[in-house]
């Protein structure tokens, strides 16, 4: 019975091994397909790695040029709309960190360079804002002679609005402005037109 059992479990063994030996020309078909598409694959990731990557060098060179053209408009608007007791001079530069570009304010003065984010109160910061909102609508190239401002001044005080109030009013000669403020204090040097409503 045992080499009946045997003989048994050879037979089964033997026509397992020979059905596989039918389909191995079918499996070995389809594993080359499978390392046919895995090569494709490959190369696909190395095209769009490849398209990524000039992709963002095309970004560094767009913002690169963008930065050289507002730059020093940039920091002549700042110094005329707050200026900083230590840091005088304010940069947009522009870090790779990986894929992604980030683009960095910093303020330099005579002794020490620092992140805006880092040293600057809110009204700086938003006198920063402004500056860059400022320079870009003025040299970069769009189709609309409008800037909007919603509520400048929040964290202004009257000097400072007063040189916003300047700085808007020689923009107001190129472009149409609209001004949005609940701010009730005084209007002086505010830029005005035949149909200003000021409430």
């Amino acid at each position: 019975m045992r080499r009946l059992e045997g003989v048994l479990g050879y037979l089964i063994q033997e026509r397992e091994v020979l059905r596989l030996e039918q389909e191995w020309p079918e499996l070995e078909a389809e594993l080359r397909g499978l390392e046919d598409k895995l090569h494709r694959l490959r190369e696909l990731e190395e095209g769009l790695t490849d398209i990524r990557e000039a992709a963002l060098q095309e970004q560094r060179n767009i913002v690169m040029e963008m930065l050289s053209k507002v730059g020093g408009d940039v920091g002549r608007n700042y110094s005329r709309l707050m200026g900083h007791p230590y840091y005088g001079e304010l940069n947009l530069t522009l870090e790779t960190a990986g894929a992604k570009n980030l683009y960095r304010f910093r303020a330099r003065g005579p002794e020490h360079e620092t992140h805006v984010q880092t040293r600057f109160s809110n009204a700086q910061l938003n006198a920063t804002a402004i500056a860059v909102f400022i320079a870009m609508a003025r040299r970069l190239p769009h189709n609309l002679n409008l800037m909007v401002l919603d509520d400048p001044t929040q964290s202004f005080d009257d000097a400072h609005k007063e040189a916003l109030a300047q700085i808007l009013s020689e923009e107001a000669r190129e472009a149409q402005l609209i001004l949005a403020t609940q701010t009730k204090a005084s209007r002086r040097g505010w830029p005005s037109s035949s149909n200003h409503n000021p409430s």
